[in-house]
């Protein structure tokens, strides 16, 4: 299924989405050697992780519609047929009106992924074999993840613009 419309945010055609969920994909659990203990998933040739990493929270297996990246816990975005990674789109979750769940994330290559917190994503771009990212400034839960890899996607992640409303025509004169 098509992931829900994000205000801001446009998924380029050709990206490898993935709408996240225990039901949707097999996360089985798996120990990267400097990450740590952690879940991942294959699909489409395009291998998901998500590690401990630096947190003192054990990751948890992917929710129904969701995956948990920790407080200083690690996400880990790998193509299995060598190309290189050009954009990162994450839409949020926050199933709470009280918390936060969408945060900038570090990566590894020295560049920020971006939250926008009101609209619940995250973009990325850039250029890289391995797209690695830390939560280092709160817990990020991931609903549906788009991945542009090399050759593929419309153009780089550019929120659109929210449209001011139309004006509400004059009624015309009675007469």
């Amino acid at each position: 299924p098509e992931p829900e419309p994000t205000p801001g945010v446009e998924i380029p055609e050709g990206a490898v989405v993935w709408n996240i969920g225990a039901a949707n994909q097999t996360w089985a659990a798996e120990t990267d050697a400097t990450l740590g203990a952690g879940f991942a998933a294959t699909v489409n040739n395009l291998k998901v992780g998500y590690y401990t990493h630096k947190s003192g929270n054990a990751v948890v297996a992917a929710k129904d519609d969701h995956i948990r990246v920790y407080k200083t816990s690690a996400l880990v975005i790998t193509p299995l047929d060598g190309r290189k990674i050009t954009q990162v789109i994450m839409l949020c979750t926050n199933p709470y009106s009280t918390s936060i769940y969408t945060w900038d994330m570090n990566v590894s290559d020295g560049t920020t992924a971006v939250a926008n917190q009101d609209a619940k994503y995250i973009t990325w771009s850039g250029n890289t074999d391995k797209f690695e990212a830390y939560a280092d400034n709160g817990q990020v839960r991931i609903k549906t993840l788009a991945v542009v890899l090399e050759g593929e996607g419309s153009g780089p992640v550019t929120p659109a613009p929210t449209p001011d409303p139309e004006p509400e025509p004059e009624p015309e004169p009675t007469p």
